[in-house]
Formats: C-alpha cells, sequence, structure tokens
C-alpha cells in the first residue's frame, strides 16, 4: 500500500476545486424503511459490511486514495451515504485524515442514532467547512420520537452545520408538509421534500399529490426528480471527470452513482483513470434523476448549484414562480427503470423488525438460488499463477461477473478486496477461467469473492454463498 500523503501547505492564493466522490459505504443501516430497497430486501441488518472499517489499514487505503491525488488547487468532497454513514467504525480517523489535506466530506443520513453515538459526536465536533452539509432525512420511524429528532437538529445548527431535512414524499405523508415547513422555518434549516421513487411513483401521484410537493419545492432538482429525471442518451455530463461514484464494498469506480459502467479504476488497486469534460452518458437505458448532479451542476444544460448553496445556508421559502418554462425544454425520462435502488412496494412506511429479519434470510436463500447449478473452483499452479474457474448453468439471466481476492491471509475479509476480473455477460450458462498471478501473496488461506448481476438488476453478492477460499502453500 502505498505511504500516507503529507498534509498540504497551506495557501490563500487560489480558492481550490472540489471534485465529487459519491461514496457508497455499506448497506447497513439503523431504519427500516417501506420505501427503501435495502430495508425490503433485509440487507440493512448485514452488520458484516461494517467489518472492514474497523481495520486502520483499510482505512488508510481509502484516505490515501483521495489524499494522493489532493493538491493546493484540486480536492475532494466526499458524499458518504449507505446505509447509514454514521455507523462507520473509525470515522472520526477516517475525516480527520481527510481534513488534514483540505479534503472536505458531507452526510445522507437519517440521524437515528443515541447522542452519544461516536458518529453524531463526532458531528457535533466537526462542522462546517470541513463538514460540507448534513443532508438529514426524517424518515417515518422518526416520527415516534420527533422531538428527539429535532433537538439533534437544532444541536447540529449550533455547531456550525448546513443542514438540510430531507422528507420522502410518500403520499401518506403529504399531509404534513406544512407543519415540517414551519418548524424547519423556525430552527433555520432548509426544507426538502424529495420524490417517492418505488415501483409506481412518481408516476401514480395524483394532481392533487403532486401539487402538495412542488408548494414545498424550493429548487429545480426537486422538479426534475417529480418529473421522472432525465433521459440518459439525451444528456452530456461532467461525471466521470468532475464527478465520480466509489463502492467501498468492491472499491470499484464509476462516472456516477445512477451508472455501473465504465470503471474508471479501483481504490484498493489504488487506480482511477478519470474524463477530461462534458462526455455522453455511457449508460442510455435508465433515468438520471440523483439531485446531486444537478446540485453540482453535472450536468450539462442543469446548474442548480446556486439554489442548493441557498439551502445548505439555512431555511429558503417554497418558490411559487413558474417552472414550466424551464423544464419545457429538458428531455424527461419516460421508462420505468431507475438508475439508481428503488422498492417494488411503496405502500409500507416501514417493516416490523421481524419482517425485515424473515426477508432477510429469505432475500440470501433466493439470490444463491438466482445462480441455478453453479460451482466456482481455484487452485495454484507451479509458477503462482492461480486459476478461477466460474461455472452457472440454468441461472436467472446474467448481466454482469466480478471476481476479487482478498488480501487477508487467514480467509477473512478484513483486508482490502482487489479486484481480479469484471466483464459483462449474457444468457443463463457461464464458463468462465481467470487467471491471476498471486507470486507476491505470503502463504496463507485468501477469500475468494464472485457478485453476479443479473439483467433484472438483482445482485448476488459474495457474502450471499458460502465461502470460498484459495489456499496457499510455501
Amino acid at each position: 500500500m502505498s505511504s500516507v500523503a503529507q498534509p498540504l501547505p497551506q495557501t490563500d492564493s487560489v480558492a481550490p476545486s472540489f471534485r465529487i466522490a459519491e461514496v457508497y459505504l455499506f448497506d447497513t443501516c439503523t431504519h427500516r424503511c417501506g420505501y427503501c430497497w435495502l430495508a425490503e430486501t433485509g440487507q440493512v441488518l448485514d452488520a458484516s459490511q461494517l467489518k472492514p472499517f474497523r481495520d486502520p489499514e483499510f482505512i488508510a487505503r481509502v484516505t490515501t486514495f483521495f489524499n494522493r491525488r489532493t493538491t493546493n488547487s484540486e480536492r475532494w468532497l466526499l458524499q458518504f451515504t449507505g446505509g447509514e454513514p454514521l455507523l462507520m467504525p473509525n470515522l472520526t480517523t477516517l475525516c480527520t485524515s481527510l481534513f488534514a489535506h483540505g479534503n472536505r466530506v458531507s452526510f445522507y443520513t437519517a440521524l437515528l442514532l443515541p447522542e452519544t453515538h461516536a458518529g453524531f459526536r463526532f458531528l457535533l465536533t466537526h462542522g462546517a467547512p470541513d463538514v460540507d452539509y448534513v443532508m438529514a432525512s426524517f424518515h417515518p420511524e422518526a416520527e415516534l420520537d420527533e422531538k428527539t429528532y429535532f433537538r439533534k437538529i437544532e444541536l447540529l445548527k449550533e455547531r456550525g452545520h448546513n443542514v438540510i431535512v430531507r422528507y420522502v414524499g410518500h403520499p401518506a405523508r403529504l399531509s404534513r408538509l406544512d407543519d415540517f415547513d414551519a418548524r424547519c422555518r423556525d430552527l433555520d434549516v432548509s426544507f426538502y421534500p424529495t420524490t417517492l421513487l418505488s415501483s409506481t411513483h412518481p408516476g401514480a401521484y395524483t394532481p392533487a399529490e403532486r401539487s402538495s410537493l412542488t408548494t414545498h419545492f424550493t429548487s429545480l432538482s426537486q422538479h426534475l426528480q417529480l418529473g421522472g429525471g432525465l433521459r440518459t442518451d439525451a444528456l452530456r455530463c461532467h461525471a466521470g471527470s468532475r464527478l465520480i461514484s466509489v463502492n467501498l464494498q468492491t472499491g470499484n469506480i464509476t462516472p456516477c452513482i445512477t451508472v455501473d459502467r465504465p470503471s474508471l479504476g479501483n481504490l484498493f488497486a489504488d487506480t482511477l483513470e478519470l474524463g477530461t469534460g462534458l462526455a455522453p452518458c455511457p449508460v442510455r437505458s435508465v433515468a438520471c434523476l440523483c439531485d446531486v448532479h444537478f446540485q453540482q451542476a453535472i450536468v450539462e444544460g442543469v446548474d442548480d448549484s446556486e439554489a442548493f448553496a441557498a439551502q445548505k445556508r439555512g431555511y429558503v421559502a417554497p418558490t411559487i414562480a413558474n417552472r414550466e418554462p424551464q423544464l419545457a425544454h429538458l428531455p424527461f425520462y419516460a421508462g420505468s427503470k431507475m438508475g439508481i435502488g428503488m422498492a417494488q412496494d411503496g405502500a409500507r412506511l416501514f417493516f416490523t423488525k421481524e419482517e425485515v429479519k424473515t426477508r432477510w434470510d429469505k432475500q440470501r436463500g433466493s439470490r444463491i438460488e438466482a445462480l441455478g447449478d453453479w460451482s466456482l473452483a481455484c487452485e495454484v499452479q507451479a509458477d503462482r499463477t492461480a486459476i478461477f474457474t466460474v461455472r452457472l448453468d440454468k441461472s436467472r439471466a446474467i448481466e454482469r461477473v466480478e471476481l476479487f481476492l482478498n488480501d487477508a491471509g487467514d480467509g477473512g475479509t478484513e483486508g482490502a478486496w482487489a479486484k481480479i476480473y469484471a466483464g459483462k455477460h449474457s444468457g443463463n450458462q457461464l464458463d468462465l477461467r481467470v487467471s491471476a498471478s498471486v507470486a507476491s501473496r505470503a502463504p496463507g488461506r485468501y477469500r475468494v469473492a464472485l457478485n453476479v448481476r443479473f439483467t433484472d438488476g438483482s445482485i448476488c453478492y459474495w457474502y450471499n454463498q458460502p465461502p470460498h477460499v484459495l489456499q496457499l502453500d510455501a
């Protein structure tokens, strides 16, 4: 691993620009929202995804990747999402290392944590500008103790944070929009109602429901989401150059969080190939509706950065301006495939603990079944080349296959994952043979990970499968 970079010398001569990194940490979450696909599948319970963050070497790999690519004029804003990002072990260590090099972070959080939790304590001691903003979602479970939620909002505001209260516009929650707008006005924080994204919405909103939402909108981004997002086949953007997406479960880097290709590099391999400017979207069949891309002026012709800057500063009164002329020229998406995760059933506000556990147990079983008749074998040849053979038969229709090898030599998953293969495939059969040099690895047992993405959008991750291990002898 590369050595940790030294902090940059301080200078006021040039105002730095910030490249955005949408950093997906893990699925693990404190909430069980009925409109979230992670709760719907039970993946919010997968606490094993927190394990790597307990390893100081893992944290150092992450911070070194960004700090080595930081200069006085070009720095990083890491937007942490998941799951619940404040659950991250070693959060303070990771963030303070980034801060020392002039980089910044932001959090997409639900704040459903005790005030004594390390993640919330971190926010109480680190405010703006190091923490650029806190997008604090008020989800249905928070309604069980609204007083505690708004006390946390007030504490964050007092500590100098740019706080935005996000409120998912489920039809059953629209009656409370006026109340929450008033509460946010009193605290001088932005109220940010957003569109429900499910297998039925936003298309199923009635005209009256749409009107209830738009009455409280304060930005173009909110209108774009309510309209279903923009057609990617009609867009050019700066994703891949001024913005990237990093998945810390695999280290894979893509142009943005909406698309899964092409790969621009891998954080654990310390590789990154940035683009140089505006480019067509590489995926032409999904909706561009992530509000970050509009707020940060990533999409050509859609610059909502001024409104977002105002939202960060504090309460913004809803605008009654006619948006139709501004929206009329934009290419809205008319399909059903969103570019980000969505729930299949948006009727529930939240699931019980028992329901989520049952769904998680069932999901693990169904994902294995999706592989059909399958096998993963690995062997080491005399020249220290490892051969990995993956065979699938009668599986669900395949779209993409990835193989990784963990750095830990004890058969565990505490080390970093090194990607050894990623490729597109089709059909319901696979006979894949991949070779990779393991000459630099010490004797030991190394965990192998197989991820298979299917054309219906589901994924069988390595942790849904029995463990596979590569044995290296002396």
